[in-house]
């Protein structure tokens, strides 16, 4: 099973302490999550880091079998928990000058270029999109951007920003062990999801701060 909570993110211009209210509720509602699947109670949770920072549950012991990711951007952020394997999510907003001015070249391997310049893929929200995808699989596979986003390569349709991926028919990254699809945020961001699951299926839950 995966869930995944939509809550408020911080929004552009805010101060610390708003910004770390937001960061707190995030994390109130992905122990709370937890607590709910292994039936225990939220402050019996406690988490650790691998080696490249990414954060897994402790105690109890069979909180052990959940993997989770968190995700923020200006106005939402994303906390998905999977009892089903390995997850990475992220999100990214469009409506701000950072996304408009954003490219994904400087991002992309030899191989990846030349499978994304032959789409023409001008749209800014295109190249958030394929971020958004390159991010999901790094977060999934444990560490992140700390081996550079050359680690794991993308291919074929996760490559084509125009496409949405349904979770119902995710694309398979067979290298990695990782299924890959887009999920619904609404208008002003993209985000995604990558999980060591078979299928992508989700459900959605929203948090109200």
């Amino acid at each position: 099973m995966i869930w995944i909570c939509v809550l408020p993110g911080p929004e552009a211009g805010s101060t610390a302490c708003k910004q770390g209210r937001a960061r707190s509720a995030c994390h109130t509602c992905l122990k709370q999550m937890a607590a709910d699947m292994v039936g225990c109670h939220s402050a019996q949770l406690s988490v650790m880091r691998n080696e490249f920072g990414k954060p897994r549950f402790q105690h109890p012991v069979r909180a052990r079998t959940l993997d989770f990711s968190i995700s923020h951007t200006t106005g939402i952020s994303i906390v998905a928990i999977s009892a089903a394997g390995k997850i990475g999510v992220d999100v990214e907003g469009t409506d701000t000058k950072e996304a408009r001015d954003f490219s994904i070249d400087e991002f992309l391997t030899h191989s990846e270029r030349s499978y994304f310049d032959a789409r023409s893929q001008t749209a800014p929200e295109h190249h958030l999109k394929i971020w958004t995808r390159k991010e999901a699989v790094l977060k999934a596979l444990g560490f992140g951007l700390v081996r550079g986003t050359e680690a794991a390569p993308l291919c074929g349709t996760l490559l084509d920003g125009g496409c949405h991926i349904d979770p119902q028919m995710p694309y398979r990254l067979y290298n990695e062990g990782l299924s890959v699809c887009d999920i619904d945020v609404g208008r002003g961001a993209v985000a995604s999801m990558a999980t060591s699951a078979n299928c992508c299926s989700y459900r959605k839950t929203e948090w109200h701060l």
